[in-house]
């Protein structure tokens, strides 16, 4: 195993590396096994009807995951959630809607 990865920075499309223990990097987090750990045992923790708003809030309670003016980071969570989803990491409740902004 490589002790590095490739990532792209969304704001300015520049590549850089990640350390190898460094699952993803989201919000300015670096999220590590040890987070993907606390998020299992959150989602284990709530049922699985739980919503993933719920979830997200949780997760920045436990990881202290908070905006300068002391509310919690929810919407990059919630982001972080889906890519840790998406790369495998982690499997989400079903969304309970579709967001009004991707429907016709």
């Amino acid at each position: 195993m490589r002790p590095w990865r490739f990532a792209t920075s969304a704001v300015t499309k520049r590549i850089y590396t990640l350390p190898a223990h460094v699952l993803l990097v989201s919000g300015g987090r670096e999220f590590i096994r040890e987070d993907v750990a606390v998020i299992e045992a959150i989602m284990e923790e709530w049922d699985l009807y739980a919503t993933r708003s719920a979830i997200s809030r949780a997760v920045c309670e436990a990881l202290g995951w908070y905006q300068p003016n002391g509310q919690p980071k929810e919407v990059a969570c919630r982001q972080a959630l889906m890519k840790l989803e998406e790369d495998g990491w982690i499997r989400l409740p079903a969304p309970r809607r579709r967001s009004p902004r991707g429907s016709c």
